[in-house]
């Protein structure tokens, strides 16, 4: 009960959020978009609302997935978003997607997690695919917005080794991966959206 709890909260609290988000994006073209962690399927649902070419396929746990079909069924997109059930640490994520978003992922893992985490999307990609990745990032202060660093603050006392990243070290690590320089695109007043390309 108290995970499908937090799962709609999630959904509540990105539902307002998304068709900004979803504006914001170049999602132009894109055939298959991989929600990743992608919980109740808010931001898949909210693209494909924009997108009417685009199909989805959402990968959680299996508590969220349940989630994520009910809530996907609700806004009638079970004929153009699927889901796919496992552990993204440890378990296939699929391949051929175009587009591999990752939102408020990051912050719960340490560093060799993420870049764990980054390295599966960057195989999952086609090439000229794109990896948005949106969280709670800092700024090269390290103190800066307030919001991401008081986040940092709580997933250090929550999770084993989770903080909030600071965007520039995470784009070095796409960076070191291939891809192209990541534009950064403030989604929020203290959350943004790192977007690089697969060659």
């Amino acid at each position: 009960a108290e995970v499908r709890d937090f799962i709609w909260g999630m959904h509540a609290l990105a539902r307002d959020l998304a068709p900004q988000v979803a504006a914001k994006l170049d999602l132009r073209g894109v055939k298959r978009l991989l929600d990743l962690g992608g919980g109740p399927g808010t931001y898949a649902i909210y693209f494909a609302l924009a997108h009417p070419e685009l199909r989805a396929t959402v990968f959680d746990l299996p508590g969220p997935i349940k989630i994520a079909r009910e809530n996907i069924a609700r806004y009638r997109l079970s004929g153009r978003i699927d889901t796919l059930t496992g552990n993204f640490l440890k378990d296939d994520i699929g391949q051929g997607y175009d587009f591999i978003w990752i939102s408020h992922i990051l912050h719960s893992h340490d560093e060799s997690q993420c870049r764990l985490i980054i390295d599966k999307a960057i195989q999952a990609l086609e090439p000229g695919g794109a990896l948005a990745i949106q969280d709670f990032y800092l700024n090269d202060d390290g103190c800066s917005p307030p919001g991401a660093a008081m986040f940092s603050v709580h997933m250090l006392a929550v999770t084993p080794k989770g903080r909030s990243y600071k965007h520039r070290e995470v784009a070095q690590w796409l960076a070191d991966k291939g891809l192209t320089a990541a534009a950064h695109i403030q989604s929020s007043p203290d959350a943004s959206i790192l977007v690089a390309k697969k060659q």
